[in-house]
């Protein structure tokens, strides 16, 4: 019986090895970074206040999702309702993976309901870590914008478009432990 748990505590250290050794060899079909600062356009935050957020491009799946924690914005001695608004998540398909001239890698994500009298959503992920180009500003490490566009079917009342940009720290891999098949 001692031989079979010293036996099976060896296979277990061995399996660990291993998988920790693969993990970084592994290629990461998800990238994620925690969003850094937000300019959130009025119409995005419904009057709520941002405190934090993180944005995900599933390179497998095909989707980039943006995810904003909200809070209510409380003015100073009044009394407001203690519930968290629900996040603002955008979950778009990506049609669009590029590498502009200056090494930047450029994820657009988009879904277009204006022909069934719905909006355009557009979200633009650009990676900036490997940029080769000169700049004037330093650039962050991950720029983010969403994009809205509605179109007015009523003569005489403007379409109407939001935009809110945020950057991020640098898009890093999740190695997620893929089950045996």
């Amino acid at each position: 019986m001692k031989r079979l748990i010293q036996k099976t505590i060896i296979a277990a250290t061995v399996a660990v090895a291993f998988v920790q050794a693969h993990a970084s060899q592994m290629p990461s079909w998800t990238l994620h970074a925690p969003l850094e600062t937000f300019n959130l356009h009025s119409d995005h935050a419904a009057g709520n206040k941002v405190i934090g957020g993180d944005v995900v491009v599933n390179l497998e799946k095909k989707v980039i999702t943006l995810t904003v924690q909200q809070t209510i914005d409380c003015p100073p001695g009044m009394a407001c309702i203690a519930l968290a608004p629900a996040p603002l998540r955008v979950h778009l398909p990506l049609i669009s993976e590029q590498v502009s001239a200056c090494g930047d890698i450029v994820y657009i994500a988009q879904r277009n309901d204006l022909p069934v009298d719905g909006g355009l959503e557009t979200l633009t992920v650009v990676d900036h870590t490997q940029n080769e180009c000169p700049t004037l500003i330093i650039l962050p490490a991950t720029s983010i914008s969403y994009e809205t566009y509605y179109m007015s079917r009523i003569p005489g009342h403007p379409n109407h478009q939001a935009v809110s940009t945020f950057t991020a720290g640098p898009l890093q891999g999740l190695n997620w432990i893929l089950p045996v098949e």
